[in-house]
């Protein structure tokens, strides 16, 4: 695949859905399971288009237009109106009303199949009008073509004929199930200079941060509609060139649990010092009395780090706090080909690890932190007490479990993805005092044959792939939201080289692998709407908003000087969580 432009991924596994045999809703989203039950429209309780409130609204139009009829037209025309009024509940209901079609104006009325549209005319045609409201299908009543102007473009899905569709009811259940099934996109932000991260305020779900690599922070509304002042500007301290994929600059971003009472935040940037080092800093700021802006002046540094003269790579980036209340940052060791300075297996440096600090209490220059009691290397002096795990190359995004719903099954669990040197790629699940290996290993091989040899005690990998897949991995989320129920479970990542998506299923018994798939990008038939089968190529980071859905950000030139970075939220157009009934895990 070429670099620096729009890609599109599909293969056989997201082909076997037809051109047009696809369940969708009149809004064009997917159909889903109703957690509660109805007694009207109930043909609809197992796939369906119409929420709880909605039905009830279909009830009272139906009841409306009974009260209109005779009595023979109650005992002749119930069936006929009730199911008219609830064809727009039907999984396939874009079909029937040939919404795809005429996208801008589908039929206001069902197609329906010949026969049965010939009977209900017979029986029922005063109470047609109280049915529709469209003048033009009214008008046809008189002129006898009213059953030619609702014959279907395509056939097949005419009702209730399609009711009794062998195919399409075998089908449903199968095409909303996704199991090895495809993606669509939804652009929501545009034009952004490699957009290196997105975080939202636990206690504020109205709004979203983005962070631009130069030094830039932006908050977008719940409409993503975006701030006219910037939140941060510290392109004064961030030290990034205008060369091709270079890897400094403002990295991270973490909002304190309690954010909207003490507006403290940290940030996770390169600087440069008078002498013309880089160094990996982690500092405090102060968000204004309105928590609209930062405060650029409130800085106060916790961490500052030296890197290795001359490299630019390899300086981790991640921010966030656990579910412990402490803060976690994850430290590239330092750049430079093969950790030649073996800063991965030395826990006297913060290079190559994953660090752990108390900001409990407000920061000073003097005690910028403290360190928890119970890190792992707290009693060890000859280990630095801020480590918490270490064996990382360069963690490149690491996320926090919220946790399965309701049983809170790895809740609080952090997983990485580590960026591989020429080999292989990694995932990691991150514990207390864990050693991951580099640079005596590379995934689960060995790099160093010296050190793989006397290394002991590393933690595995709990997924690694090799460089004909990709070359750079790009960690994300276990995805617990409530909108995509087929992700469940899932572990979302991609790679910066080639832009391939992959999900992750933790195995259901114990030693045995965890099962990794590629996610393909689904035929444009499928993304419709506002959703696209299209996204940039690198992908910088994934993201998660306040109630779990997944959002990725990507560009077509990964450098300071392009606009060309965009968010995309990450849809199945196969099968949505009931809107009324949905309860992402609680947050950490």
């Amino acid at each position: 695949m070429a670099k620096g432009t729009l890609i599109f991924l599909c293969s056989l596994t997201c082909m076997w859905i037809g051109s047009s045999a696809h369940p969708q809703c009149l809004n064009f989203q997917a159909p889903f399971i109703p957690e509660r039950k109805t007694d009207f429209c109930k043909e609809y309780d197992e796939y369906t288009c119409c929420s709880t409130d909605e039905v009830h609204k279909l009830e009272e139009k139906y009841a409306s237009v009974m009260r209109k009829a005779t009595n023979q037209q109650r005992a002749e025309c119930a069936d006929f109106v009730r199911n008219i009024v609830c064809a727009e509940c039907d999984p396939y209901a874009a079909h029937i009303f040939d919404a795809e079609t005429h996208p801008d104006r589908p039929l206001k009325f069902p197609g329906l199949c010949r026969s049965y549209c010939n009977d209900l005319v017979a029986k029922c045609s005063s109470l047609i009008p109280f049915l529709t409201s469209d003048t033009q299908l009214l008008a046809s009543l008189s002129t006898g073509q009213f059953c030619d102007r609702l014959a279907l473009s395509d056939a097949e899905y005419c009702y209730p004929d399609l009711r009794n569709s062998a195919v399409l009811n075998n089908q449903l259940e199968h095409s909303t199930s996704n199991e090895d099934g495809c993606l669509c996109v939804q652009k929501v932000a545009t034009d952004l200079k490699n957009p290196t991260w997105g975080t939202f305020v636990k206690d504020d779900e109205e709004r979203f941060f983005i962070l631009e690599q130069e030094g830039f922070i932006w908050i977008y509304d719940k409409q993503w509609t975006r701030s006219s002042e910037l939140f941060l500007d510290i392109t004064d301290r961030v030290y990034v060139t205008t060369r091709l994929a270079d890897e400094r600059g403002l990295l991270g971003l973490a909002f304190h649990p309690r954010f909207s009472s003490n507006r403290r935040f940290f940030v996770y940037y390169t600087g440069q010092l008078p002498s013309g080092v880089t160094v990996v800093k982690i500092s405090e700021f102060r968000a204004t009395a309105d928590r609209q802006r930062g405060d650029k002046h409130s800085e106060v540094n916790l961490i500052a780090i030296p890197k290795p003269e001359g490299w630019w790579n390899h300086n981790g980036g991640m921010l966030m706090f656990g579910l412990d209340g402490m803060l976690h940052a994850f430290i590239g060791d330092g750049g430079g080909s093969g950790d030649r300075y073996n800063n991965g297996q030395n826990k006297q440096t913060l290079l190559g690890s994953a660090i752990r600090l108390n900001v409990t209490l407000p920061t000073t220059e003097h005690q910028p932190y403290t360190i928890p009691t119970d890190n792992p290397f707290v009693n060890d002096p000859s280990s630095a007490p801020e480590i918490y795990a270490y064996g990382l190359r360069n963690a490149w995004r690491c996320s926090v479990d919220r946790g399965e719903y309701p049983s809170g099954k790895n809740r609080g669990q952090i997983i990485c993805g580590d960026v591989g040197q020429g080999a292989h790629e990694e995932i990691d699940v991150i514990v207390k005092g864990g050693n991951y290996g580099w640079r005596a290993k590379e995934g689960f091989a060995c790099y160093d044959q010296q050190q793989c040899r006397t290394i002991s005690g590393d933690i595995k990998p709990i997924y690694a792939y090799p460089h004909s897949v990709g070359k750079s991995v790009t960690g994300g989320y276990t995805y617990r939201g409530c909108g995509n129920p087929n992700l469940r479970g899932l572990y979302i990542y991609g790679d910066y080289v080639n832009g391939r998506l992959f999900r992750l299923k933790e195995p259901t018994v114990a030693d045995k692998p965890y099962e990794n798939r590629e996610i393909f990008m689904c035929e444009a038939n499928l993304c419709t709407n506002n959703l696209s089968n299209r996204y940039d190529l690198h992908i910088l980071s994934f993201a998660e908003d306040y109630i779990g859905e997944i959002y990725m950000l990507a560009t077509v030139q990964p450098t300071i000087t392009s606009r060309t970075g965009a968010v995309y939220r990450l849809v199945d157009p196969r099968r949505r969580g009931d809107p009324t009934a949905c309860r992402p895990s609680p947050p950490i």
